[in-house]
């Protein structure tokens, strides 16, 4: 999740708040080429700004965002570093520097895999500063995430359950609706699956799945990934007859919405396979998990574990408690 800097009124008469707002719009809704246009346009005007004028971070900071969303991650990282270098050399009234050019830039790293990198812009310390977390409670929750997502890549998942709890406290506060509170929720999906608290997974992932169907624009990647993690856990606490059918929709909706050969579709079937197993359906479960390494073999793996869980995993780790 990437965040847009707040837009500002200008100082002297002119167009640069209505077009960033245009390009937020185009990139709310998925428009990302668009929204790359307008912004590198704005970009352009801004760089004529005084040296200590906050507008040309914000055009940074926002196209940064947009190629963060199009896997441009040089160009994201790029416009993100330069965001930050010139926030730190404008004098912000009282308390208010912001830290977003930081936050994405961290969010860039850990989604890259470059924790060390992620470690190194200070995120421990911006979070005891008292004064962030009063005055932009939801760009402290998303500092709270990311140290819970670096926790987790440490395999210290009590403190990274923890982090994230205290994001999501303030999101269904700030947020009740929004895609930072489902991705939260998802995230602790995950966390409490992996340290066996089965119940509560189910309860998070239920949780971001109701949210997620209620949003406009959504991913069906997404959607169908964790329709299938709520139906590995339905199995784990229910049973195999309350997550077929969440199985059987995940995998109707990814065939019609991303076509049969999408990477998530093969993740999606070996954890369905885990459960024909289980019913004693050996047939199936081996034609699931013969479909699924043809579709994985054939394409990049990466985002489709973003959210889809492993049954196999969970199952193991069920078994040992």
């Amino acid at each position: 999740m990437v965040v847009l800097a707040v837009r500002v009124a200008p100082a002297a008469p002119d167009d640069f708040a209505l077009r960033l707002s245009a390009a937020e719009q185009l990139y709310r809704e998925g428009e990302y080429a668009r929204a790359e246009t307008t912004l590198r346009a704005v970009l352009k005007d801004a760089e004529r700004f005084e040296p200590d004028d906050p507008r040309r971070a914000i055009a940074l900071n926002n196209l940064g965002a947009v190629y963060h969303f199009m896997n441009k991650y040089p160009e994201a990282e790029h416009c993100y570093r330069r965001a930050m270098e010139l926030e730190a050399t404008i004098r912000w009234a009282g308390d208010d520097k912001p830290i977003r050019s930081v936050l994405n830039l961290a969010g860039l790293y850990i989604e890259t895999g470059r924790y060390g990198k992620a470690e190194g812009l200070g995120l421990r310390s911006l979070a005891e500063q008292e004064p962030i977390s009063r005055r932009n409670g939801t760009d402290y929750a998303k500092l709270l995430a990311l140290l819970g997502h670096l926790e987790r890549a440490q395999a210290r998942y009590l403190q990274a359950q923890q982090y994230c709890e205290r994001a999501l406290a303030i999101y269904k506060y700030a947020l009740p609706e929004g895609r930072e509170t489902m991705e939260t929720l998802s995230n602790l999906c995950i966390l409490y699956g992996e340290s066996g608290r089965s119940a509560d997974a189910l309860t998070s992932c239920e949780g971001a799945l109701g949210l997620a169907e209620r949003m406009r624009n959504l991913e069906p990647s997404l959607h169908v990934s964790l329709l299938a993690n709520v139906g590995a856990l339905q199995f784990l606490v229910h049973g195999p007859s309350d997550a077929e059918p969440f199985f059987n929709k995940a995998l109707f909706v990814a065939e019609n919405d991303l076509g049969a050969a999408h990477p998530v579709i093969g993740r999606i079937l070996l954890s369905y396979a885990a459960v024909l197993d289980r019913t004693s359906r050996k047939t199936q479960a081996k034609e699931c998990r013969r479909r699924a390494k043809v579709i994985l073999e054939a394409a990049s793996v990466t985002d489709s574990r973003k959210y889809t869980v492993d049954l196999d995993d969970l199952l193991k780790k069920s078994s040992r408690r």
